[in-house]
């Protein structure tokens, strides 16, 4: 994911993490998955 901010970067994780939580449960998965931060980069500058 990119983002211009740290607040909407934030926002699209979150986004992100409800989306896969809730397919997990409509297919029934057997327990909840596990979400871990692999690489992590300084927001995109907005260049003029």
């Amino acid at each position: 994911m990119r983002a211009f901010t740290g607040e909407a970067l934030d926002r699209l994780a979150a986004a992100a993490e409800r989306v896969v939580r809730a397919e997990a449960a409509a297919s029934g998965a057997p327990r909840a998955p596990d979400f871990t931060v692999t690489a992590c980069s300084p927001c995109a500058p907005t260049r003029p």
